[in-house]
């Protein structure tokens, strides 16, 4: 049986898959890690492996374009889950009134977890090669062919950072930061960000379909071989974005691990095909994603949201902690100067030379 924090018993699985989709008989259910969207639970019938995603929140429009999204990114051949579409021909089918589902090709393959820092530093040349041909694929998405499949997002006009949600936060700032006595000095740091990015050019970096929250976790492989890349939130953006985000997680902005950040960085640019003179911008990402993460757990902390977690941690201290560790997060990426990612590609390219 599934443990507890799995909503869904074994029967009401064999129920939802037999009246919504024609995947034969399942032969074995098995409960995978649940996320802060999700749970998710991997079934295997005579047809294949598959993922059934229950999720907490009933945006139908926002999940929905994800499975096109990722049907897309299927087309142009970069290695993603398949969404199922149910015998009604459509992606995402109804659970209850607060929960909906899909179904996804299951990927095999070995994960390299960003906490295990030593072994993913040593696949570092490997993650910048399979992250450039994404993107290299992902920028041949016109926005035209994106605005197909999103009905309520334009990629024509893409917003720069910090974008809604995080202007949103920014604007119930009041009312949604818990006390802390750092908070005026980061809302500082934040309202210089937004005059850097009104001093900023953005009309010339690259856009595509992003992944939205790239991490070492999320590239699956065999030995040498990406077998998929998991959990695309399903955005057309600027490409530099993605790596903003593949920075936080990194570490990369630590000035020891500048070596590193070569190691990935410059397999990036030869596969990616983007101009290296796009890193200039790419401060800018990496502060951006402070900010989500700072704005992200006060929004968690203030509405005493405790999904996500497994069982035996304690939510509303994971909340706490995740918003206080972003405080010094934004001090240091704020102490970086704007050019330093630029900087220390181009020079490690001309000593190669």
């Amino acid at each position: 049986m599934f443990e507890e924090k799995i909503k869904l018993s074994e029967d009401t699985v064999n129920q939802i898959v037999n009246n919504n989709y024609d995947l034969g008989e399942i032969l074995h259910i098995t409960p995978l890690e649940s996320g802060h969207e999700s749970d998710n639970i991997k079934f295997s019938t005579n047809k294949g492996d598959y993922v059934l995603k229950l999720y907490f929140y009933p945006r139908l429009d926002q999940i929905e374009k994800r499975m096109k999204v990722l049907e897309l990114l299927n087309e142009y051949g970069v290695k993603v889950p398949i969404p199922i579409k149910t015998n009604r021909n459509i992606f995402v089918a109804k659970f209850d009134e607060n929960n909906l589902l899909v179904v996804i090709t299951f990927i095999s393959g070995e994960p390299i977890y960003r906490e295990n820092k030593p072994l993913v530093f040593q696949w570092m040349n490997w993650f910048g090669k399979q992250f450039g041909i994404f993107h290299y694929s992902s920028k041949q998405i016109t926005s035209d062919k994106f605005n197909q499949i999103a009905k309520n997002e334009s990629a024509t006009s893409i917003s720069k950072p910090p974008g809604e949600w995080l202007m949103e936060r920014y604007n119930e700032r009041d009312k949604l930061l818990p006390e802390h006595e750092h908070n005026e000095k980061i809302l500082g740091y934040f309202e210089k960000f937004l005059r850097r990015i009104e001093e900023t050019n953005f009309s010339k970096l690259t856009t595509g379909i992003v992944h939205g929250d790239m991490m070492p976790g999320n590239f699956l492989k065999e030995r040498e071989e990406l077998k998929g890349i998991l959990d695309f939130g399903g955005g057309y953006s600027y490409l530099m974005a993605d790596i903003g985000t593949w920075i936080f997680y990194t570490g990369f902005y630590k000035p020891e691990l500048k070596d590193n950040y070569l190691d990935f960085i410059l397999p990036y640019i030869e596969h990616s095909k983007i101009p290296i003179e796009e890193l200039k911008a790419l401060i800018l990402f990496l502060r951006s994603r402070a900010y989500v993460q700072y704005f992200y757990f006060a929004y968690r902390v203030t509405n005493n949201i405790t999904q996500g977690y497994d069982d035996e941690e304690d939510p509303i201290k994971k909340n706490w902690n995740g918003f206080i560790e972003t405080i010094p997060f934004i001090e240091l990426v704020n102490s970086i100067d704007d050019n330093y990612f630029y900087n220390l590609a181009i020079n490690a390219l001309k000593e190669r030379r």
